[in-house]
């Protein structure tokens, strides 16, 4: 009788069969080994899939089946060159949340979990396979057992020819944190691609080594300030502080540590106003530090108002804008004729605040000058001459008020509001007939603060009529009328007109009862 040889284990069975399937030629897909259980190949199955959200969707499912996975092996290898990127949308809380991923990164998180079960078939693909399997196996390979082999296949991809397999590998080497690769981490921030030099140097903040340090430090002033930042926190995960003055504030610059830099004050102004010719946001982050610091920075920046960087211009006025030493008043009027939009834009910022007579020529010259950039020059002028009151600025609000942009002349009228020079009457009754509803509301309130002219009110019952007005001169009509006339009606509402109707001859009888 013939001898029956026991089963041998599951697992056993299914690993010989990985270890002998035929690799399968390039386009063609690996057969499924009919011993396979039927839920596991229905995932493998996904993983074959033309479609990179199923075959994403499919790794998943696979490690959530644990060890029954073990037959997935190879062809999860064979995902490791797949980095097609998938989306996924799934709602949470009302929001719509989309997470991103690849096949490749999904399939080795399964690997990763499959543990020992993959560790041969990992070999054999480290070695044979084309560089982007090659580093992406041997990183799952030192996740589970820190074989020496994958550390030397990682070392080797770091000089790869291909720029995306040496950005792969100076992550993995990373992720490895083996001082063993600090040389090769070291080689690489000399790349020629910035990105591999970006990788490296985060790669040496996770790799605890004295011999980091050094060549971290090189780097906080370089050239690409975005190398410069992730070199400082880079240099923070090695436990390194820097010391003495100059290093300190290059530590900080590179690490964009702006609260630490206003506190440090003036002996930051040099490094903080080289950074004004930075990339956009990081300039202008810089340039509200130098605001925070005050005075010690004022020097520099009047400086810098005269740099021939119109950014650096720009950004030099945006930080001395709110600041009232007549010194920066006086240049922020200068940088008003800048012939830059955006340094002209922040420099009148600066006029707003003022309300010094002696300033007043200054800003009547720029009220009236042809060579102002950005209308808001103008308008803030005119703001300012309303705040310093003086009578001396009307003939300059007079020209304002007869200015092609609108904004220009509802400022310009506002301005006289304050002044309520009779001298301007004549000018501001012709503004009534503007045919911006904003500056007829702006010129009437001038004309009946000047010298409660009836004709004033006539010109606000008529705008209530105007679907043209912005909202806040709208608001700013009903809020005048309802306090010269005590009337409760609100704007467009007929009622206006039918009471001014009626109650017209009598107003203005007590009007001229007062006078």
């Amino acid at each position: 009788m013939a001898r029956v040889v026991p089963c041998m284990n599951w697992k056993i069975l299914v690993i010989a069969t990985i270890l002998f399937s035929p690799v399968p030629l390039i386009g063609e897909k690996r057969s499924i080994p009919r011993s396979v259980p039927k839920d596991v190949k229905k995932e493998i199955e996904g993983l074959q899939s033309r479609e990179p959200k199923e075959r994403v969707q499919a790794a998943v499912n696979l490690k959530g089946m644990g060890d029954k996975g073990v037959p997935a092996i190879p062809f999860l290898i064979d995902l490791l060159a797949d980095d097609t990127p998938a989306e996924f949308t799934f709602e949470k809380d009302n929001h719509k949340i989309v997470i991103s991923g690849t096949p490749s990164l999904a399939a080795m998180g399964v690997l990763k979990n499959l543990r020992t079960a993959a560790v041969e078939s990992l070999v054999e693909a480290m070695t044979g396979s084309e560089s982007l399997v090659r580093v992406n196996t041997a990183r799952v390979l030192w996740s589970i057992n820190k074989d020496p082999r994958a550390l030397s296949t990682m070392m080797q991809a770091a000089g790869d020819s291909d720029k995306q397999i040496r950005i792969r590998a100076a992550r993995a080497l990373g992720e490895a944190g083996d001082a063993g690769a600090i040389e090769v981490l070291i080689s690489s921030l000399k790349d020629p691609a910035s990105e591999v030099r970006a990788v490296a140097v985060d790669a040496l903040g996770l790799v605890s080594s004295p011999l980091a340090i050094e060549p971290l430090r090189q780097l906080l002033k370089d050239e690409n300030g975005d190398i410069g930042f992730r070199a400082a926190q880079a240099l923070k995960k090695q436990g390194w502080t820097p010391e003495g003055r100059i290093e300190i504030v290059a530590f900080l610059v590179a690490g964009r540590e702006w609260n630490a830099l206003a506190e440090l004050g003036e002996a930051a102004v040099p490094a903080l106003i080289e950074i004004l010719k930075a990339e956009w946001s990081v300039a202008w982050r810089a340039s509200e530090t130098l605001r925070d610091i005050g005075d010690p920075a004022v020097g520099s920046l009047l400086v810098a108002l005269k740099d021939g960087n119109s950014q650096v211009r720009c950004f030099a006025a945006k930080a001395l804008n709110r600041n009232p030493d007549p010194r920066v008043l006086e240049a922020l009027i200068t940088a008003v004729y800048d012939p830059s939009k955006i340094v002209c834009q922040e420099a009148a910022e600066g006029l707003r605040q003022i309300e010094d007579s002696r300033f007043l020529e200054s800003l009547c010259g720029v009220l009236m000058s042809d060579r102002i950039a950005v209308n808001s020059g103008k308008i803030y002028a005119a703001e300012a001459l309303g705040k310093i009151g003086d009578k001396r600025a009307t003939p300059a609000l007079l020209t304002a008020l007869k200015d092609s942009n609108e904004s220009i002349r509802e400022s310009a009228a506002d301005a006289l509001a304050e002044l309520r020079d009779t001298a301007a009457a004549d000018s501001l009754l012709g503004a009534l007939d503007d045919p911006w509803g904003d500056v007829r509301v702006a010129a009437a309130d001038a004309l009946w603060k000047t010298n409660r002219d009836i004709r004033a009110l006539d010109a606000m019952i008529a705008s209530t009529k105007d679907v043209r007005m912005t909202v806040q001169s709208e608001a700013r009509l009903i809020r005048l009328l309802r306090e010269i006339t005590n009337q409760p009606y609100a704007y467009r509402d007929a009622a206006w007109q039918r009471w001014w109707t009626a109650n017209r001859e009598t107003f203005l009888e007590k009007l001229q009862e007062h006078r």
